[in-house]
């Protein structure tokens, strides 16, 4: 993952990928805006793997911004992080 993701200034080290992958760390707010900015990935696939991998070229970032936080949000609550 991070050799894919070098290219567009996504820095990630090889352990955080690894944590990615084996599901041990959780990414950041900013790695995941630029996988939507950069790659137009779908986050309805990235969370819920529904719909398509990557989203139309056209997309409205300001949704796309709302829905990521809200899920984040989501994901903090349900770790407990926040209430």
């Amino acid at each position: 993952m991070f050799k894919l993701c070098a290219p567009v200034g996504i820095n990630v080290s090889y352990h955080a990928s690894t944590g990615y992958k084996f599901k041990d760390r959780k990414p950041s707010l900013e790695f995941l805006e630029k996988l939507v900015k950069e790659f137009g990935v779908n986050l309805n696939w990235l969370f819920a793997d529904e719909g398509e991998m990557f989203n139309p070229k056209t997309i409205n970032f300001e949704q796309t911004k709302k829905d990521l936080l809200d899920e984040v949000r989501k994901m903090l609550k349900d770790e407990g992080i926040v209430k």
